[in-house]
């Protein structure tokens, strides 16, 4: 089927998983260029399991046409490997990943050569720890700075989030418009750090023209106020992340396109009644979420605001 636009692998039991690699490499002979392919799903259903693909799946993602790829559920390491070539996702618009055994190395096999990518998607799986050294997106991404509009990066883990990398710079990617992120994925380990040059860690870390910034687990902590007896403690933002909040409101020529900074966080932490009432006077929104879905995005969404 030559002229085949769309495949939508979509399976809930292991019958997939248990094909040897001879067969594997079988029905990869039969496989014909599909020239016209843009949309690509490969959903692992089963929520006890993932699928690991290995060398001889990667004929499936050999597709120069694709636009639009999902990978949900899968483990990709073996695409690290010095053998395989990066991917030819040259017309790549839209990715979705939902792996945990994600190194730079894989990564940078998908991403090379997506130069027109709008939109990246990723997952770090619950039940998997993650590392204190996640893969610099920043520098992975550097083939589509100038095309990236999206980018959500969810560590979607059980247990917290203890990065040690120095951060990921997004300064140069100028069409990056909604960024969601961990605030330690973005600025490293800034939380309970003296003297910190906010304005220039902003100006170096956060895109030039987002419209939405999205920081995902913000970590709380609880107000010294002394309150009733029969009211529960309030969390409020660390000190660090008021003056982050606040330096980009009081810096908000440095950002002109930005409209809404949410946070989501394990306690709630509402935003604090000054930042608040200086984010209306700017026309702008700053709140706490439940989750992703508050605030999904979308492009034709983001040209409004």
């Amino acid at each position: 089927m030559p002229n085949l636009e769309g495949i939508n692998l979509r399976f809930r039991e292991s019958a997939l998983s248990r094909l040897d690699e001879g067969r594997k490499r079988e029905l990869n002979s039969r496989m014909v260029a599909k020239p016209k392919l843009k949309t690509f799903n490969f959903i692992q259903d089963n929520p006890r399991e993932t699928y690991g693909m290995t060398l001889n799946d990667i004929p499936l993602l050999s597709h120069p046409s694709l636009t639009t790829l999902k990978l949900q559920k899968v483990r990709i390491r073996e695409f690290g490997r010095p053998s395989v070539r990066p991917l030819p996702f040259e017309n790549l618009d839209s990715f979705y990943l939902h792996a945990g055994d994600y190194s730079y190395e894989v990564l940078n096999k998908f991403l090379k050569n997506a130069k027109s990518l709008r939109h990246l998607e990723f997952h770090h799986p619950f039940d998997v720890s993650a590392r204190s050294d996640p893969p610099d997106f920043s520098e992975l991404l550097q083939p589509c700075k100038s095309s990236l509009q999206i980018l959500e990066l969810w560590w979607d883990c059980m247990d917290p989030l203890c990065f040690n990398n120095p951060g990921m710079k997004f300064a140069d990617f100028t069409a990056l418009q909604y960024l969601a992120i961990p605030p330690r994925a973005l600025f490293g380990p800034y939380w309970f750090e003296n003297d910190l040059d906010i304005l220039q860690m902003l100006k170096d870390h956060i895109p030039p023209n987002p419209k939405v910034l999205f920081l995902q687990d913000i970590y709380p902590c609880w107000s010294e106020e002394e309150l009733a007896e029969d009211c529960d403690p309030e969390a409020i933002l660390l000190p660090n992340d008021y003056k982050l909040i606040k330096t980009l409101l009081t810096n908000i020529e440095l950002f002109p396109h930005l409209r809404y900074i949410v946070w989501t966080s394990e306690i709630g932490t509402i935003p604090p009644e000054d930042l608040d009432e200086m984010a209306t006077e700017l026309g702008m929104a700053i709140k706490l979420v439940p989750n992703r879905l508050e605030l999904p995005p979308d492009l034709k969404w983001l040209d409004r605001l």
